[in-house]
């Protein structure tokens, strides 16, 4: 009897330590456009005015197709009336990008986790009838963790900035992981056998 409520709160302790619930992981892409919807939101009240922009981005190539959501965000949060007064916003992103950082597991037998860190820079200048009027720059980074083995599907290919070098798996904790497993084995028989003896 004593043998199989140790085995039973063993195998318990297991299952509850090597189960987690994960919410639905944003993509590299979705992190981003966070992150960009920030900057505009940031961008919109430093500017703040009763009349509407014209508004011109600008970006690497590789961030042109950004344009239509940042010239939405905008509208959005100024308006999308005629400009009139003479105003124009020049929004220029920057960089844009994905870094992985620390590998590690969330307990001792369960998945690979890596830190991602999703990270956006740029300025604006607000101008009048050519003469500057307000001018800022912000730079926005958001970390969180994914499993290791969700990273090619939260990576676009076809986007540069989405991707990023994976670090390699932890060397010891794949040492340590089998040399656990054995000594549990090992542990559990002795006290299988022991126990039994007595």
């Amino acid at each position: 009897m004593a043998i199989r409520n140790i085995l039973t709160a063993a195998l318990f302790f297991v299952f509850c330590t090597t189960v987690v619930s994960y919410a639905q992981i944003q993509t590299n892409l979705e992190r981003i456009f966070m992150l960009l919807d920030s900057a505009v939101v940031e961008t919109s009240e430093a500017v703040r005015s009763d009349n509407s922009y014209q508004i011109i981005f600008s970006s690497p190539q590789s961030m042109n197709f950004l344009e239509n959501r940042v010239v939405m965000e905008f509208n959005s949060h100024i308006g999308s009336k005629k400009d009139k007064s003479g105003l124009v916003l020049n929004f220029t992103l920057s960089d844009a990008g994905i870094k992985y950082n620390d590998t590690f597991r969330d307990w001792v037998f369960g998945e690979y986790l890596v830190e991602r860190e999703a990270a956006l820079s740029g300025s604006y200048i607000l101008k009048e009838d050519e003469k500057m009027i307000k001018s800022g720059m912000f730079n926005f980074s958001k970390i969180d963790t994914v499993k290791y083995d969700d990273i090619n599907s939260l990576e676009n290919q076809g986007i540069p900035f989405t991707t990023a070098e994976v670090p390699p798996e932890p060397f010891f904790s794949s040492l340590l992981e089998p040399a656990i497993a054995i000594g549990a084995a090992a542990l559990t028989i002795y006290l299988f056998f022991n126990v039994r003896s007595k």
